[in-house]
């Protein structure tokens, strides 16, 4: 009888493929080194990344729950990106 593998037993490590390792290696160190970045901000731009990054709310979206215009949200936005930038960049 063929054996089933029980995909529950199975650690992540081993549900993905060797040649994507190193691929998902870089892209989870690429999120927590976002996410640290992100919890350095200032807590207006902190709010109005999480709600774009984590909750995928377009500015549209964001500038209704936040009571902002579109273009406020817009400017944040381009603020908290840019200092996120400067804080991976310039990290110690």
């Amino acid at each position: 009888a063929a054996s089933v593998v029980d995909e529950d037993n199975l650690s992540l490590i081993d549900k993905i493929p060797a040649g994507d390792y190193q691929e998902f290696l870089s892209s989870y160190e690429n999120k927590i080194m976002i996410a640290a970045a992100i919890n350095k901000l200032p807590d207006d731009l902190k709010e109005i990344i999480e709600l774009s990054y984590y909750h995928d709310l377009n500015q549209r979206e964001i500038a209704e729950k936040l009571k902002l215009s579109q273009m406020q949200v817009s400017r944040r936005l381009k603020k908290a990106i840019n200092k996120m930038y400067e804080i991976i960049k310039y990290k110690d």
